[in-house]
């Protein structure tokens, strides 16, 4: 009896066990379930709210694109069959960088905001610094209203630098498909606190072509006439090696129907005295032969040493030409016209003069795609002429100051022919 009663303990501790084991296991499945269900539910929501970022990004940009313009549309304010566009160093320094008593920074900007961007349709700026003021949202806020609806600047690479942007800003009238911001590695005296580079905007016209876009502001030099060894040359030099390395990436898929301009206040001077514009400085031929590909040119020194390094270089430099490179004012002129200029007039200055040092410091080059089989041919936008270029002073009357900036503007136009 006794052994049967352990028996049947034994049977129904077993039962017992078995049971709770079966509902532990239903109980493990249910949370399981839930587990996943819950999993799920996560899961749709993260992918809700990554829809609706994705859905507030577009509206942002469709925004900031004025939420009108397409490419099929015709811009406001546009010019049929023409694309004109601007270079412009507009010596907006940041606070507290003046000269004088004043560079009446706050009048001169009123002047550009009022008269400018019902001119042109694409503008490259210089020295439109956002550090410190609000004066380049003034800019944007008056370009979009005429039309201009698509902005890029220099910002700064990281907003706990100690420095400055590199106050670069590309305004355009037509919708930008592509924009980076390339950093200089290198810069010396004050520019080292800049953030110095080149700002790109790929730009399709009206016609459907595009536009490959650059604008930079080197390296300065503070001497007139700087000799080609001195720091701030070197430096200028570098950075046109990596200008034209940038260059070469960004375009490697533009058509030769495409338009290729590199453009701004470069600070090479092409003057080789004050008074002959026709003859080149030593520092242009040298940037010029960079620009055309010739990038080993500032390592002169460090190849010297090893013949067969040097041949290398030279066998990298023959690689590298792909384009044949205008300067489309020397072009235009036949000498290097001066675009620096006073602000003030001349009874301003103690010694009744200005500085009037006669220099060329503000470029358009045209990079054209050469052929690869034949590198003397270069491949033509037959669709597509460059005309009516100008040197613009922008004159002030009934002010302090007789100019809008110590630079003249230049400008051109790109000419769609059916």
């Amino acid at each position: 009896m006794e052994l049967q009663a352990s028996e049947d303990i034994n049977v129904s501790m077993t039962t017992t066990i078995s049971t709770l084991s079966s509902n532990r296991n239903i109980s493990d499945n249910a949370n399981k379930d839930k587990i996943e269900t819950d999993n799920e539910k996560v899961e749709k929501e993260i992918e809700k709210e990554e829809e609706e970022e994705v859905k507030e990004k577009e509206k942002e940009i469709e925004i900031e694109k004025d939420n009108n313009t397409t490419s099929q549309e015709k811009p406001i304010g546009g010019v049929d069959n023409k694309v004109r566009v601007l270079t412009y160093n507009i010596f907006m320094r940041p606070p507290p960088i003046h000269s004088f008593e004043s560079d009446y920074k706050e009048d001169r900007i009123k002047l550009i905001c009022k008269q400018f961007f019902q001119n042109y349709d694409v503008i490259a700026f210089q020295e439109c610094f956002s550090f410190g003021s609000t004066r380049i949202d003034k800019i944007k806020g008056k370009a979009k209203e005429n039309g201009l609806v698509y902005f890029s600047n220099s910002k700064k690479k990281h907003s706990w630098n100690i420095g400055i942007d590199g106050g670069l800003c590309l305004l355009s009238r037509f919708p930008v498909l592509n924009k980076k911001l390339y950093y200089f590695k290198n810069g010396c005296h004050s520019d080292a606190y800049s953030e110095k580079g080149v700002l790109f905007n790929e730009i399709e016209m009206p016609n459907g072509n595009h536009l490959f876009l650059f604008t930079s502001h080197t390296q300065a030099s503070y001497e007139h006439f700087p000799d080609i060894t001195s720091e701030s040359v070197r430096v200028r030099l570098g950075q046109f090696t990596e200008i034209r390395k940038f260059i070469t990436m960004m375009t490697e898929k533009a058509k030769p129907t495409d338009i290729i301009l590199l453009c701004g206040d470069l600070n090479v001077n092409g003057r080789l005295n004050k008074d002959d514009g026709k003859t080149h400085s030593e520092e242009y031929k040298v940037v010029l032969s960079i620009l055309r590909g010739n990038l080993s040119i500032i390592r002169k020194d460090k190849l010297e040493k090893e013949k067969q390094k040097k041949e290398k270089e030279k066998e990298n430099d023959a690689k590298n030409k792909k384009y044949e490179v205008e300067d489309l004012f020397y072009n235009e002129l036949n000498e290097h016209p001066v675009t620096s200029c006073d602000l003030f007039a001349d009874d301003y200055y103690k010694d009744g003069k200005g500085k009037k040092s006669k220099k060329c410091l503000d470029y358009f080059f045209k990079f054209t795609k050469v052929n690869s089989m034949n590198p003397s041919s270069s491949n033509s936008n037959s669709n597509l002429t460059i005309e009516d270029l100008k040197i613009n002073t922008f004159d002030v009357e009934n002010q302090k100051f007789v100019h809008l900036s110590d630079h003249y503007g230049l400008s051109l136009n790109i000419v769609a022919h059916n």
